[in-house]
Order: structure tokens, then sequence, then C-alpha cells
């Protein structure tokens, strides 16, 4: 199976380096980067950083 098979997240950093996600992976993606399904399989994203976020922000509504 190839490192880039559809379902597959691609991402470039501004850097050059690349690297796939794929199913069950986790992964940090700072600023400066670009990132794209490969092939017609969705790739499913959930994250997190933006989750705490509105955790943090609805929290400070209480107070």
């Amino acid at each position: 199976m190839s490192e880039f098979a559809p379902g597959t997240l691609h991402v470039v950093m501004d850097g050059g380096s690349e690297f796939a996600c794929r199913p069950g992976d986790v992964s940090l993606l700072p600023k400066g980067y670009d990132a794209w399904v490969v092939g017609n399989e969705a790739a499913a994203v959930v994250d997190f950083l933006v989750m705490v976020g509105c955790i943090w922000a609805a929290a400070d509504l209480g107070r």
C-alpha cells in the first residue's frame, strides 16, 4: 500500500517536508502547511485545539 493511499491527508510543510496522516494517526499541524485528501475517499479530521478553545470560551461566559 502506498504511503499516500486514498483516504489519507497529504501534508506539505512550508519547509518542504511531506507526510501522510492515515486513519488512526495523531498529528500536530503548526502554522505553515498545505494539506489535501488523496483520491476520492474521505479523510476524517478532528481538530482538538478548536474544541479546547470553545470549552475555554464557554467557561469564561459562566463567570
